[in-house]
């Protein structure tokens, strides 16, 4: 009869050990930010190039979305850009308006949540935020000519 008792009082203090230790880790949780090793940094940026994304590295739909150098969506439409898989380099998108009203600029690639900007007015650019990540596949850019009164078409050139 004594065993059962044991079993529980031992039972009881491991639950509330547990709930003890799960609220002090509760209220500890923000004091440091996870800080990768040096040499970790340094190896990943050994491996992973940064370069800007270029004009050949877009597939157009429809075609007529590229123009030579130029991006141009049609007023009130949409034109989507798909972006080829690079195992190593890190490809950073920089688009600037240059002519139109304004423009919202989505950038999509797989396991990651999709990043969007729009752009107001002529000369606006994208942030930093618009990373293509090393080795993800299905990336694109869709861009949408949002319609205001008297604007024309928009254009957008990479910078």
């Amino acid at each position: 009869m004594r065993s059962p008792k044991v079993f529980l009082a031992l039972l009881f203090v491991i639950g509330v050990l547990f709930v003890v230790g799960l609220n002090l880790g509760a209220i500890h949780s923000d004091d440091q930010a996870f800080q990768p090793p040096g040499w970790v940094t340094g190896l990943g940026r050994t491996l992973v190039i940064q370069q800007p994304l270029k004009v050949g590295d877009l597939r157009p739909a429809p075609a007529s979305c590229l123009q030579r150098d130029t991006l141009v969506v049609p007023l009130g439409s949409i034109c989507t850009f798909g972006i080829g898989e690079f195992p190593f380099t890190l490809r950073l998108v920089s688009l600037q308006l240059i002519q139109g009203a304004s423009a919202t600029v989505t950038l999509t690639q797989e396991e990651t949540l999709p990043v969007q900007k729009t752009l107001m007015g002529v000369g606006t650019t994208t942030d930093t935020n618009f990373k293509v990540y090393p080795g993800k596949a299905h990336g694109a850019l869709s861009i949408t000519c949002l319609r205001m009164e008297g604007a024309p078409a928009c254009l957008l050139a990479l910078k």
